[in-house]
């Protein structure tokens, strides 16, 4: 059982760490770029910043921001903390505050959020599972967005990972948007890793995902 949750810790440190928490003082940060394929669609191209790092007791703080060159933007500080711990999974609540845009313009959000995860073997290999829900509320503007996302990450090599994401949000009034995430990961130093993928949505052309992560 330890030996799947170090390897689980390990891989979660692909994305994020999700409800593991991160030892006192270890950081974590990613940058991505996501880039329509389209040549004239590259104002539709966003870019994210992602950092964690671990504090005493349990507790992990954060930043997860990003934007567009048409005027969206997220920019959120978040503390999470685990609040349920089983034999290979453990469940997590996490509070973020920042701002978020939506359809009805740009505002204060208060984004409460759940995150569960667990280590799983599959083709006699080792991955992780992890499942996040958040509901972002803009009170100024009465509105919220409600995010569900679902992670599966599946070691190729000691260098190669393997990862499938499904994501639903939807505005207080709006339609549901669904993509699916398809990407690999490469490691290139000992903390050091690359991510190429595609995203592929049911209300945008599809795109291509670029990403770097460290961890200190």
């Amino acid at each position: 059982m330890i030996y799947l949750v170090l390897v689980f810790l390990a891989l979660a440190s692909a994305a994020q760490a999700g409800p593991w928490p991160r030892p006192p003082g270890e950081q974590f940060l990613s940058f991505s770029v996501e880039t329509p394929i389209a040549e004239n669609a590259v104002s539709q191209s966003f870019v994210s910043a992602f950092y964690e790092r671990g504090l005493r007791h349990d507790w992990t703080i954060g930043i997860d921001a990003g934007a567009d060159a048409l005027g969206y933007e997220k920019s959120f500080v978040f503390l999470r903390r685990p609040v349920w711990s089983g034999a290979r999974s453990k469940l997590a609540f996490e509070i973020g505050l920042g701002r978020q845009t939506t359809k009805t313009g740009t505002g204060s959000a208060l984004r409460p959020a759940l995150t569960w995860g667990r280590s799983l073997e599959a083709f006699d290999r080792s991955g992780w599972m992890q499942l996040d829900a958040s509901i972002a509320h803009l009170p100024t503007l009465q509105s919220s967005v409600l995010k569900m996302e679902t992670t599966v990450g599946l070691t190729i090599s000691t260098k190669v990972t393997a990862m499938l994401q499904a994501t639903v949000e939807a505005e207080k009034t709006g339609q549901a948007v669904a993509k699916v995430t398809p990407s690999v990961a490469y490691k290139i130093h000992d903390n050091l890793h690359v991510l190429g993928g595609a995203i592929f949505s049911d209300d945008t052309r599809a795109k291509l995902k670029f990403g770097v992560w460290t961890k200190f």
